[in-house]
C-alpha cells in the first residue's frame, strides 16, 4: 500500500535531492523561504573603526564618502570656500573700519561775497573765541550776529546783526594808535541802519604816561570812565591797557 511516513529514507533522499527545511506554506501553498542572515565576511571595515563597540552590522552606518577618499578640507573646492570666507570677513572689517573713521569733509568752493579789510582780521565771536568767516553763505553774511573786527590797535564787536556781504570795511572803520573810528569820512546813518548798531569797542595799549603802578592805573581808569560817560557811551572796563566801552547810537556822541 501507500506509505506516507517513509519519505526521508527513500532513494530520492539518498541521491542528493533538496529537502525543504521550512514546511510552512503561504496562502497559495508555496513553501516559504527561510530568512537569510547578512553575510559580513566580505564587508570592508575602515581601519579606524572601533569594532568592539558594534554589536552587529545592522548598527554600522557607512560613511557617505568611499573609504580612501581624501578629507574634505584637502579638496580644492573647500580651499576656495575658505578663501572666500576670509575675503568676506575682510570686507566686513573694512566696512566697520570705514564706519569708525572720521568722515572726510570736502571743501566746497563758495561764491559768497566776503567783506574786505586791508589790515586786521574779521570773524564772529563764538563762546569767547574768534571764528573765521570762511564757509559762511551770502545769506549768513547778510544777517550776521556777533561780527567782530580785530586789529593791532583795537577791536569792534557788533552786538546786533549786521549786513557785511561784499562790504569794504576800510570805508566803515579806521584804527590808529589809541583811536578807533566808525564812519570816519561820512556821517553815520540812523540808529539801526548800516553799522550804526549797538557795538562794543576796545582800544588797546592805553597806558598812563608816567608809569604803570596801581595808583596811576586806577587814576587812568577813572579818567576814561568820566570821558566815556560825557560822550554818551557806556564804560565797561579798563584792564591790562585795554579800554572797553559800549556804543548804542553813534549819533548820540557828544
Amino acid at each position: 500500500g501507500n506509505s506516507w511516513g517513509g519519505g526521508f529514507g527513500s532513494n530520492n533522499a539518498q541521491k542528493g535531492a533538496v529537502v525543504p527545511i521550512n514546511t510552512k506554506k503561504d496562502a497559495f501553498g508555496i513553501p516559504l523561504q527561510p530568512k537569510s542572515k547578512p553575510d559580513t565576511k566580505d564587508v570592508a571595515l575602515p581601519k579606524d573603526l572601533d569594532t568592539h563597540k558594534i554589536k552587529s552590522m545592522a548598527h554600522y552606518k557607512p560613511s557617505r564618502f568611499p573609504i580612501g577618499m581624501p578629507p574634505l578640507n584637502d579638496t580644492p573646492d573647500d580651499k576656495e570656500a575658505v578663501d572666500v570666507s576670509i575675503l568676506e570677513s575682510r570686507r566686513h572689517f573694512n566696512r566697520l573700519e570705514n564706519l569708525t573713521k572720521p568722515q572726510k569733509l570736502e571743501v566746497v568752493r563758495t561764491t559768497a561775497e566776503l567783506p574786505k579789510l586791508s589790515e586786521g582780521r574779521m570773524g564772529v565771536w563764538r563762546k569767547g573765541r574768534f571764528v573765521d568767516l570762511t564757509g559762511l553763505s551770502n545769506k549768513n553774511l547778510e544777517n550776521l550776529n556777533d561780527f567782530i573786527i580785530d586789529h593791532e590797535y583795537g577791536r569792534i564787536l557788533w552786538k546786533e546783526p549786521v549786513n557785511v556781504k561784499g562790504k569794504n570795511m576800510d570805508d566803515i572803520v579806521r584804527f590808529a594808535k589809541e583811536m578807533v573810528d566808525v564812519y570816519p569820512d561820512q556821517q553815520a546813518p540812523a540808529r539801526g541802519e548800516g553799522f550804526n548798531r549797538r557795538m562794543e569797542i576796545t582800544i588797546k595799549n592805553v597806558w598812563p604816561k608816567k608809569g604803570r603802578d596801581e595808583a596811576r592805573l586806577a587814576k587812568k581808569a577813572e579818567r576814561l570812565k568820566d570821558f566815556t560817560e560825557k560822550r554818551g557811551f557806556k564804560f565797561i572796563e579798563y584792564k591790562n591797557g585795554a579800554y572797553t566801552f559800549e556804543v548804542d547810537d553813534l549819533r548820540n556822541s557828544h
